[in-house]
């Protein structure tokens, strides 16, 4: 999400994270098409 240029505190937001450790563990490409998809989902449904 990083090099998507999300910001560190929404990248945590959107995962449910609270540490920054466990932001950087998660934070690679197939975590973040994972991710993109639930937004877009929750986007769709409002």
């Amino acid at each position: 999400m990083s090099e998507a240029g999300v910001s560190d505190e929404i990248a945590k937001r959107l995962g449910g994270w609270t540490r920054d450790a466990t932001a950087l563990r998660y934070d690679h490409d197939a975590r973040s098409a994972e991710l993109r998809e639930a937004v877009e989902r929750a986007a769709g449904a409002v």
